[in-house]
């Protein structure tokens, strides 16, 4: 298995949200002060992010997955 660091940027996961008719309503400030804020891991196509998912965590015990998104 292999990866890459890369930044994602908030723009890319509102291309992705719209390729996928999700979260219209979210605002991309709001996205990038997530993205500052929690881990996140994206899937690439070349310079195309077609897969998201962020990690919550309650910082001791427990963290699911949220926004798990391809297209």
């Amino acid at each position: 298995m292999s990866f890459t660091e890369r930044r994602i940027k908030a723009s890319y996961v509102i291309r992705l949200y719209n390729d996928v008719d999700w979260w219209k309503e979210r605002q991309e400030q709001d996205i990038e002060d997530m993205l500052n804020k929690v881990q996140s891991v994206g899937a690439w196509k070349d310079e195309t992010l077609f897969g998201f998912t962020r990690a919550a965590s309650d910082g001791k015990f427990g963290t699911y997955n949220e926004d798990v998104v391809y297209s």
